[in-house]
């Protein structure tokens, strides 16, 4: 057992090498995006504010809302993007010539 302990922290080390990205990059999310820091809360976000000088706070928490949420989404189809490229392995030289003929 003790000439195998080294490979049980394998799974863990796969694991929290995964994850750490994708809870820095939540984290940032939620951060820019908070109440206290929303750098995008005076830009209009329907043209009914956008022909009125006057917000309704509603609205505006309500785009905040949206715009954390396409945040979310943005960051997560990059990462599936950028996991399928490093698990999906690319053709070699050979392989390619092959289909070309």
């Amino acid at each position: 057992l003790e000439c195998y302990e080294f490979m049980f922290w394998w799974p863990v080390q796969g694991v929290t090498f995964a994850t750490l990205p994708v809870v820095f990059a939540c984290g940032f999310i939620k951060l820019l995006l908070a109440p206290e820091f929303n750098f995008t809360g005076a830009i209009p976000c329907t043209y009914g504010e956008l022909a009125s000088a006057q917000t309704d706070e509603s609205e505006s928490e309500r785009c905040r809302q949206g715009r954390t949420g396409t945040c979310f989404l943005l960051a997560g189809m990059l990462m599936l993007v950028s996991g399928s490229r490093l698990i999906i392995p690319r053709l070699r030289e050979v392989e390619e010539q092959f289909l070309l003929q």
